[in-house]
């Protein structure tokens, strides 16, 4: 069994390290499977470092680019892993963190589990890949979530198959050393999977379907302005905090995912993450860890976000572009 082990941030240099690892471990021949664990307590990963990919676009934007690039790369490995994978998750899973543990055959959350991707609060789109995950949960929950930046715990979590099992952290040291011995893994985790009785999400899921499911960003606030209920109002609220090109931004390539397969959606986020990271309020947002209302977006409105905006980040070609290998040739033999 390997395990890479990493909580907080991942900048380029331990992308890199996590990619050849996964490559190592493909083709040894004694590692029956891969598990992933934060070597901290009560933290996961909350994704890129978002403030080294700030500091690189300040200087040169390719540098961003290639920082951006390492960690799609990253995933798309993940992805093509021919093993399995057992994701131990114990605590905050945000940002790009999910794009750790998505790909992965079996995603195992402990009781402090925590999803939330809050990229539109620093003017930048979900990353990770997750949005090609998010756009295909029910009720629209998975535009919910990528445009508020809002929370769930892993009784929602689990409900809308972000995770496959829930089991306390206390056992991931004992199905750690009985994946050493090449246990096989669905009877171990199996065996001590427990699904929580909370998941509070549910209570609202009929109104994110009714909200959420509009062809824009500005009929989604409109429909929220509409319902009755403090919930609505606040969420209504928290979107009206956050980057506006960001919002429609992360809602078209949310929409486009729906026709791709994970590598093309990949290569599309990588380009639309480098026009965005190079912006000044988006750097602003990202360097002072800010966000929201602390930040002077541009545009300040939903209004000025023009659709011909909307094209050139699309359009943009980041410099160096992301490749990425096909999925057959991924999983090759050496």
């Amino acid at each position: 069994m390997g395990t890479a082990d990493r909580a907080g941030s991942l900048g380029a240099e331990e992308c890199r390290a996590l990619a050849s690892a996964y490559a190592r471990f493909a083709r040894d021949p004694v590692i029956y499977a891969l598990a992933v664990r934060s070597q901290y307590d009560g933290a996961f990963a909350d994704g890129l470092d978002t403030r080294e990919m700030a500091e690189n676009a300040t200087r040169e934007p390719q540098a961003a680019a290639q920082v951006i690039g390492e960690m799609l790369r990253l995933c798309w490995q993940q992805e093509c892993f021919t093993k399995p994978i057992v994701s131990l998750m114990d605590g905050p899973v945000e940002g790009g963190g999910p794009g750790v543990s998505l790909y992965g055959t079996h995603r195992v959350a402990g009781e402090r589990y925590r999803f939330a991707t809050s990229a539109t609060s620093f003017g930048l789109v979900p990353m990770g890949g997750v949005g090609h995950v998010l756009v295909r949960l029910a009720n629209s929950v998975g535009i919910y979530l990528a445009l508020t930046g809002r929370g769930i715990g892993r009784g929602d979590a689990l409900r809308h198959g972000l995770l496959t099992h829930c089991i306390e952290a206390c056992h991931f040291d004992a199905i750690e050393a009985r994946l050493a011995d090449a246990d096989p893994v669905d009877p171990l985790v199996d065996g001590l999977h427990a699904a929580p009785s909370d998941a509070p999400l549910a209570e609202h899921e009929p109104a994110i379907a009714r909200c959420f499911s509009a062809d824009t960003v500005e009929e989604i606030v409109g429909r929220l302005d509409r319902e009755s209920g403090a919930w609505a109002r606040q969420v209504a609220a928290d979107l009206r905090t956050r980057s506006p090109l960001a919002l429609k931004v992360s809602l078209d390539l949310l929409k486009r995912a729906r026709g791709l397969d994970l590598r093309a959606y990949l290569i599309l986020e990588h380009g639309a993450l480098a026009y965005l990271v190079a912006r000044p309020d988006v750097q602003q947002a990202t360097l002072h860890r800010g966000g929201g209302e602390s930040v002077s977006w541009e545009p300040s409105s939903l209004a000025g976000v023009t659709d011909g905006l909307r094209a050139t980040v699309f359009e943009w070609q980041a410099e160096p572009n992301l490749t990425l290998r096909a999925r057959a040739d991924m999983q090759a033999p050496a």
